[in-house]
């Protein structure tokens, strides 16, 4: 079991920019350099996130550079973080040109939860035994968020107790 990290979390960067109705994406990705990099029991840290950061939507993409993937690149995923590994998709099932996202792909009650508790990462958690990365295989991930208080009539711990 090996954690990678994105370059988005090897930055380091969190927007927090906290304004009326302004959405802030942050994206990462990593790129396998060798075959059997990423195997099952592995996690992918993908975005850091700063604490009050409300999540609007994930979409989650698998490519491979100068190529077509011949398998299904990823089997038995999950998109959670440190704290619940399937908090926002739960055994995901994603090949080349597919897209996966929150609204559409995503457990009910995922769509704004709050980081209330601190800094955290959107990560993905490989589960599969099947799953085996090839060479060169780009796994993309950018993350929708707005800062939790920029409008104030907004409840936002209704939404953390439906995703937790």
């Amino acid at each position: 079991m090996t954690t990678h990290k994105s370059t988005a979390v090897s930055a380091g960067i969190m927007p927090d920019y906290s304004r009326a109705g302004v959405v802030l994406c942050r994206t990462g990705h990593i790129v396998t350099a060798a075959q059997d990099e990423i195997i099952s029991g592995d996690t992918l840290q993908m975005v850091p996130i700063p604490k009050n950061a409300q999540i609007l939507d994930i979409h989650l993409s698998v490519s491979k550079e100068g190529g077509t993937l011949d398998i299904t690149a990823a089997t038995g995923t999950h998109v959670g973080d440190g704290s619940s590994p399937s908090r926002f998709m739960d055994d995901a099932s994603i090949g080349d040109a597919d897209v996966l996202t929150l609204v559409i792909n995503g457990k009910p009650g995922a769509v704004g939860y709050t980081y209330d508790e601190g800094d955290d990462t959107i990560d993905i958690a490989i589960t599969s035994a099947a799953t085996v990365l090839e060479t060169g295989v780009k796994i993309m991930m950018s993350v929708f968020y707005k800062m939790a208080g920029s409008i104030s009539d907004e409840d936002f711990q209704a939404h953390n107790t439906a995703a937790a």
